[in-house]
Formats: structure tokens, sequence, C-alpha cells
């Protein structure tokens, strides 16, 4: 409620901030069942730590104008339950709420919205928390009390999660660059390279699988995303929709059998990403495709020609998502700020 306050009025001396004033900003914090009246009964200690955290808080910048603070909301416990979703997927024991995040309060932009979390896995729900804290989107805060206004301390916490490098996006490859007379369908992979010398491979690692991208050298520190973060990232970060892995399957399996509408629209992404790939050589090579080589090759291409259609900003942060996701240690405690004394 302070913090309400503050944002909307500045700092001032904490005797501006009386009752009618804190009441006047309370459509700015969402505090689930707990009512004005209840807060401001506390006694006159926490009044103090409040604003003499506020008042740090503000200054550091961690929070922004237009923030609505929330402490045991709707959108709070959500969430908790979506950490809980991320535990259950990565098939790992679930940390308490607190051990997990103890943000007493969480201060959220009203743009996010809870899709913008990467449930998939708790390594990349603690990204998505990270890359948010670190736009001032959502940030965790947990308060300890202060007793004076000296000698307040703030520190950011497990940064170490999902660390969020950024990567800049060079090409795509859908056939040899080595073997000049390679023909498309020569293998079922794709390879995509970001700055330095950094390669990805694209493609399936067992008949009619899951699409995974992995990182093939050291410098990228290695690892695999798989298609539910191909899926999230290519729609978040270049609005690019690659269908579930049933759905790549059924065209596949329309594109081994003919259908002309079909093999047309293969042919469209490829040729977009290999300039000068030829109707006839992509014909021939399909006609001696198996369907797992279809559908490999297929996924691979969707995933280039979303890059190469997106060059510049929106494909650098798929593949710094992609990479950093990749490469991430998967710590299971996400990122927030600690205000002590």
């Amino acid at each position: 409620i302070y913090l309400a306050s503050m944002l909307k009025n500045g700092i001032k001396d904490v005797s501006f901030f009386v009752p009618d004033e804190l009441k006047s900003t309370m459509n700015k914090v969402d505090i689930g069942s707990t009512t004005f009246e209840d807060a401001m009964s506390l006694d006159e200690s926490w009044h103090a730590s409040a604003y003499y955290s506020g008042v740090e808080i503000i200054k550091g910048g961690y929070i922004k104008k237009n923030h609505v603070i929330h402490r045991e909301s709707k959108m709070f416990k959500a969430i908790y339950a979506a950490k809980k979703q991320a535990f259950k997927n990565s098939n790992i024991p679930v940390l308490t709420d607190d051990k997990w995040n103890p943000g007493d309060i969480w201060s959220i932009d009203p743009s996010f919205k809870l899709s913008d979390l990467d449930t998939s896995t708790i390594g990349a729900l603690n990204l998505s928390i990270k890359t948010l804290f670190e736009q001032k989107k959502v940030v965790a805060i947990s308060l300890k009390k202060v007793l004076k206004p000296t000698g307040i301390k703030m520190e950011v916490k497990n940064t170490e999660a999902g660390v969020a490098d950024k990567h800049v996006y060079k090409k795509s490859t859908l056939k040899s660059d080595r073997i000049k007379t390679a023909s498309f369908f020569r293998s079922k992979a794709g390879n995509v390279f970001f700055n330095g010398t950094g390669k990805v491979d694209v493609r399936t690692s067992s008949y009619l699988g899951n699409v995974n991208m992995e990182i093939l050298l050291k410098t990228a520190r290695g690892g695999r995303a798989g298609m539910g973060q191909l899926i999230f990232g290519a729609k978040k970060y270049m609005n690019y929709v690659i269908p579930r892995n049933a759905d790549l399957v059924a065209t596949a399996r329309k594109i081994q059998k003919g259908d002309k509408r079909e093999i047309q629209k293969f042919y469209d992404m490829a040729k977009f990403v290999v300039r000068g790939l030829t109707r006839d050589e992509f014909d021939s090579g399909l006609a001696d495709a198996d369907l797992g080589k279809i559908h490999s090759k297929l996924g691979a291409t969707m995933v280039a020609h979303a890059l190469e259609k997106n060059k510049g900003k929106k494909a650098n942060d798929f593949i710094s998502y992609i990479v950093n996701y990749a490469g991430s240690k998967s710590e299971e405690a996400s990122v927030y700020l600690k205000v002590y004394q």
C-alpha cells in the first residue's frame, strides 16, 4: 500500500502518507481478502518498515508507476500454481512456494499475462521470470522488517537461474554447404547458426518424434531445447505458429500421399531458405524420402523459415531464448529482490 502511494505521489516525508492518502491508491494493490483496515491496524513498527523499504525500492528503480502490487491475489496464487505445474512437467519434486520464490509481494505490469510464463519445465519458467524481472514487468520482493532508514540492503537473488545471454541469429541452412552436390533431402536435419561459431541442429531424434534443437558446439554450452520450447518461443518472439507434433505428423502423411497443396507450401518454405532450390530437385528428393525424413525435414524447414522471415531482433530473441534454455542449469529457485537490514 505504501509502495502504491509512492508510485503515485513520489517519495515524500512519512507524514504525507496518512490513512486517507494511502486508501486513495488501493486500486493499485490487490491483496486478496486482506482489508485496508487490517493493514492499517498493524503496529507502527510495520508502518515504518513499509515506508523505509518502499523508499529504497522506489529509488532503486525496481518497480514502475503503472504497476499493481499483489499479495495473496488471484494473480499471485496463479504464479505459484504455474510453478507447481512446471515442477510437475520437469518430473522433479516440487519446492514449497517460499523455497521457490519467497516474494512477499509481486509488483506486476498490467500488460503481463500468465501465458507469458513458459511452464514446460522449471528451468524454462525460471528463465521466463528472470526475463520479466529484468524488463521490470514482474518483480517479486521479499521483505524483512527494517527498523531504521539507514543500512537497508537490497540484493537480487537467484540471478543464476536461466542466465539470459544475448545471441545474434546469422543464418539457417537446409542442405549442406560443404557438399555442393548434396540434395535438399540428403539429410533430415537443418542447421541454425548464431554469433561466433554457434550452431544448432534441428531434427527429430526418433522416428516421427518431436523436433528438437540441439546446440552442437561447446562455445554455446551444449544442451537441447524440445518441441515445447520451439512452439512457445516461435510464437512468443516471432509470432510464428509451429504446429504440435501430432499435427506435423499428419501434414507429413499428406505430403507423402501427394497432397499438392501441402507439397507446395513445403516447397515455398524450403526455397525461401535455400536460394536457387528448384522444384525438380525438391520433387525428386521427396519421391525417395520416407515418412520419417519428410516429417523431420518439414519441422526443420518450419524453424528455418520462421527465422529467415524474422531476421533481426525477433530472430535474435528467439535464438537467445533457445540457446539459453538449452544451456540452462535449470536452477530450481527463481529470481527475486530481497530487502533487509
